[in-house]
């Protein structure tokens, strides 16, 4: 039971921290979060067993959330509401709810609803998803990246020439030589390093900026690419 991952999305900060610190004491890996955006962030970093999704959510349909985990992910669906009104009951399921639960909660029925689909996820066939992020958007003009909740970086001509390679690139990663060439004009170990301070810089800027996802990801066989969608405008 230890091994189950749960997303767990629901605005009302004490019923999330009640039900989040019940079931980790009952051994579960809960990843607690209060918003629609917050919750395609997680989705983004790691896959999940079971989500726990509250219909009334501050920023986005809940059932559209439901909706997206259904088509994009292998998750079991457990929806959360005040209002277990027969509409609401039969959106849920035909959004590809698996299990309605009405608040306030029992957190023993939630539990054992929470082991019921982990198992029955683990019993099915496997399928290949790919999972939509919020896309970020880079302005070739303004030399500007803007992140999904609208928060602008400004670059130099050089990081923002790392982050338009690294987004028009059709792999996944970006060989370290094709940087090296593309950027300094070199494959040498001189330009490998400027490559390396290059990275750690946009690293920083879009730190000081407020932004705590990681946006350039470092495989160190591979070369580098990008953690998140960028469409280029």
């Amino acid at each position: 039971m230890s091994s189950i991952e749960v997303l767990l999305v629901e605005d009302d900060v004490d019923l999330r921290e009640g039900m989040q610190e019940f079931l980790e004491i009952k051994g579960l890996k809960v990843t607690a979060v209060g918003s629609g955006l917050e919750c395609y962030r997680e989705l983004s970093y790691k896959e999940f067993a079971v989500a726990i999704i509250d219909l009334g959510l501050p920023d986005i349909a809940g059932d559209e959330l439901v909706a997206h985990m259904r088509d994009a992910t292998n998750a079991g669906v457990i929806v959360l509401t005040a209002s277990s009104c027969l509409e609401n009951r039969v959106s849920s399921y035909e959004k590809g709810a698996d299990i309605f639960m009405s608040k306030p909660v029992e957190v023993m029925e939630l539990l054992a609803a929470i082991q019921s689909l982990s198992q029955r996820r683990d019993e099915a066939p496997k399928v290949t998803t790919k999972l939509i992020k919020p896309s970020w958007k880079l302005d070739k003009r303004k030399k500007v990246l803007m992140s999904p909740d609208e928060v602008s970086i400004t670059f130099t001509a050089k990081e923002f020439s790392l982050l338009l390679r690294l987004s028009q690139s059709d792999e996944q990663f970006a060989s370290r030589e094709y940087l090296c060439k593309s950027l300094f004009s070199s494959e040498q170990e001189s330009a490998m390093v400027s490559l390396a301070t290059l990275v750690k810089r946009v690293r920083q800027r879009i730190e000081k900026a407020g932004v705590q996802e990681s946006i350039i990801r470092t495989d160190h066989g591979l070369g580098f690419g990008l953690s998140v969608n960028i469409d280029i405008i």
